[in-house]
């Protein structure tokens, strides 16, 4: 399915992100591929109400999104946090077409 997202996904970040959403989009597939379960899991555990859980998906997310918003402003990306944004609900949605095993969802 991670292929999917990545003959999707590129298409969609390009209009936004230009060459830099490459290595982004590289390195998501990548996880994509190699830990699909983890993906799943993580997924699920976005759910979850444990504070436990909800912190540690908290700072991951928070994490993500500085090293996301940290590539776009190192390279002088314009509206580095909406593009950001973008990026990272548009992975949000491959996630979930990976799951549901549904690529449409990435169809534009």
């Amino acid at each position: 399915m991670g292929k999917n997202c990545r003959v999707l996904l590129p298409s969609h970040c390009h209009r936004f992100t230009g060459w830099i959403g490459e290595g982004l989009i590289a390195a998501y597939e990548e996880i994509l591929t190699t830990h699909k379960p983890e993906m799943l899991l993580e997924m699920h555990a976005q759910t979850m109400q444990e504070e436990s859980i909800r912190e540690a998906i908290q700072g991951g997310f928070r994490e993500i999104r500085g090293i996301v918003l940290e590539a776009f402003q190192k390279n002088a990306i314009s509206n580095s946090e909406e593009r950001a944004l973008l990026f990272l609900a548009r992975s949000m949605l491959c996630n979930i077409s990976m799951a549901l095993s549904l690529p449409e969802l990435m169809k534009s």
